[in-house]
């Protein structure tokens, strides 16, 4: 029995970049770099953001409807999961 394998150099530089990726991501993930970067980006952002979502969610009538179909929608897929469910049992 003969068993050949062709592997490219593109799947090489591939295989090594996403192991590369990996020990970055375990090094920073050591580091606690998660809690680091949020703190950064809440301390440039703050609390600020919040009133201005909350001005523009009020100004917006368009966005309001688009959210109340949004959760309709969504209600509705699990009111029919739920009844495909009790019908399958």
């Amino acid at each position: 029995m003969k068993v050949e394998v062709e592997v490219s150099e593109d799947d090489i530089k591939s295989a090594l970049k996403t192991k590369v990726h990996e020990a970055i991501r375990e090094k920073l993930n050591e580091w606690g770099f998660d809690a680091i970067i949020k703190k950064a980006v809440h301390d440039c952002v703050g609390d600020s953001i919040f009133p201005e979502i909350e001005r523009q969610l009020s100004d917006s009538e368009v966005i309001k409807e688009k959210i109340r179909l949004e959760i309709e929608a969504k209600l509705k897929r699990q009111i029919t999961a739920l009844m495909h469910k009790e019908a399958n049992q």
